[in-house]
């Protein structure tokens, strides 16, 4: 692999991106919108869960799901967007991100489908008053200060864990009992709790995957504490999680339409306690499956009612 002799470090993001070599977009153009499908569905799947716990599925709140899978997306998109200096220094990584493609139409169209996303998801989100506004703006603000510079908490060490760990699985659920003002349950506690290590250990073997990588550029948690002490981490964290689930099984705070998703959900689990490169394929075939079981829920929900 050549590696030309500016890094990532010197040249704005940008002009390293039109140095790249152009592709074809059309060809293309599905990495786009499907290169993290695994993270607006599981947003998508976390919100859903909530609104059928409470209760609370209407076409609003149909509307509001459509919301957070977009939203979703477009911050895993722009996460892409200030990555791709990087991403494209690794053949794998380069493969899987739309814009190390250096496709100067493609950026501007990209531009003109987040500007149109923003607006739309701010109409929706008003609909829930000043709290749906006041959510909305925080969303805005994490989708911005992750990825992009100055802040780029994805570069912050400890920061970088604690606000994936909140705002990528945990939030679409905290999301919707924000907007429909639920009363709280123990479940929704529990879930939270799942969701919120689910969240760290998927981001620590992340940062374990990209390691030799990411320490000639960048600066992370796992750069700083080694290999060895993240994947320590990871799996005692995901010990943690199997625990909770355990308990809460005996507890009986689980309602049975529920456990189908724990089936999906391992061989994700099983992957953090046992390393080995998941093939891409497994993953796609457990959202998606998660995506029908949903869809199954939710049309279940509606005939009971």
């Amino acid at each position: 692999m050549t590696i030309i002799p500016a890094t990532p470090k010197n040249l704005p993001a940008t002009q390293l991106l039109l140095q790249c070599s152009p592709m074809k977009t059309g060809h293309r153009i599905h990495v786009l919108f499907f290169n993290h499908l695994d993270a607006w569905a599981v947003a998508f799947m976390f919100s859903t869960v909530a609104l059928v716990i409470h209760d609370a599925l209407s076409w609003q709140t149909m509307v509001l799901l459509t919301a957070v899978a977009l939203g979703y997306w477009l911050a895993f998109a722009l996460n892409d967007y200030y990555d791709a200096p990087l991403d494209r220094l690794d053949d794998d990584k380069r493969a899987g991100n739309f814009f190390t493609q250096g496709n100067v139409t493609a950026f501007s169209r990209f531009r003109w489908i987040a500007f149109i996303l923003l607006w739309l998801l701010l109409l929706i989100f008003a609909q829930f008053g000043w709290r749906g506004i006041g959510l909305y703006a925080l969303c805005l603000f994490i989708m911005w200060g992750y990825s992009a510079p100055p802040l780029r908490c994805k570069q912050r060490p400890l920061l970088d864990l604690l606000v994936h760990a909140c705002f990528v699985e945990t939030f679409p659920y905290l999301l919707i009992l924000l907007l429909i003002r639920a009363d709280w349950l123990l479940l929704d506690a529990v879930i939270l709790s799942l969701a919120l290590l689910g969240s760290l250990t998927a981001q620590l073997g992340q940062q374990i995957r990209d390691y030799a990588l990411d320490r000639q550029f960048e600066r992370n948690f796992t750069i700083v504490v080694g290999v060895v002490w993240a994947r320590r981490l990871q799996q005692g964290f995901t010990a943690v999680l199997i625990l909770i689930t355990i308990l809460s099984l005996i507890a009986n705070i689980f309602p049975l339409f529920l456990l189908p998703f724990g089936l999906i959900l391992l061989p994700a689990i099983w992957h953090r306690l046992r390393p080995f490169r998941q093939p891409r394929r497994v993953v796609v075939m457990s959202v998606v499956t998660g995506l029908v079981y949903t869809g199954v829920m939710v049309i279940g929900n509606w005939v009971i009612r």
